[in-house]
């Protein structure tokens, strides 16, 4: 009960946000500008391409995000508040994680629809590979978003600077990101279900529980 307080509590305020309300609007746009004028990708496949630009954007924009807020609430000694309640720390991350993702989730969620809306107009929704393509970058997206969303809880809770913080998520979550994508743009005999589910979970779980046994430590 605890978490799911705290998870629409933090829901709502992602949802309030300027920043989310731009990725709402700019990451559709950008998807739909990609699938209308099919920019050359050099043999890249153009739903793999959207796929790590919106992951690679929307995720650095949530990892900035999480790492500065983190960073700047341990400094004002906001979670001070929250432990002398029943309230477990770990929570406190996941549900800080879990906002970030839902938010950028609907963001992804509008553009995949817009796509298919633009994929409808130009005729293409007769192939026989159009959902399995749809669902292969959807999955992408959210693989490389979970990601960088973990990565941003990491360093909210290692940086005591606002700035460091906000520098080193961004700048190593796109460098993880880019390198867990990287292989299903150029491997074509790896099955991306496959992949994506352990990637978009393992890796995430990792960087989750490595933050929360430092947060604990830092606030026992």
């Amino acid at each position: 009960m605890a978490l799911k307080i705290l998870y629409l509590d933090e829901l709502k305020g992602f949802s309030r946000s300027k920043v989310t309300v731009a990725l709402w609007v700019g990451l559709p746009v950008l998807s739909v500008a990609f699938r209308y004028f099919r920019p050359d990708a050099e043999g890249l496949p153009l739903l793999t391409l959207v796929a790590i630009l919106l992951s690679s954007i929307g995720g650095t924009v949530a990892t900035v995000l999480l790492s500065t807020t983190i960073t700047s609430e341990r400094g004002k000694g906001v979670y001070d508040l929250f432990l002398v309640r029943p309230v477990k720390r770990r929570d406190l991350l996941i549900a800080k994680f879990l906002a970030a993702f839902s938010s950028l989730f609907v963001a992804v969620l509008l553009s995949v629809l817009l796509g298919i809306v633009i994929e409808a107009l130009s005729g293409n929704l007769s192939s026989s590979t159009f959902v399995r393509q749809n669902a292969e970058s959807l999955l992408m997206t959210l693989t490389g978003i979970a990601v960088a969303c973990s990565v941003g809880v990491f360093f909210g809770v290692v940086m005591n600077s606002v700035a460091v913080s906000a520098i080193l998520a961004a700048y190593l979550g796109n460098q993880i990101t880019g390198a867990l994508l990287l292989p299903l743009a150029f491997g074509a005999s790896l099955n991306i279900l496959v992949y994506c589910a352990l990637a978009g979970v393992l890796v995430p779980a990792l960087f989750l529980s490595v933050s929360t046994l430092i947060f604990n430590r830092r606030n026992g």
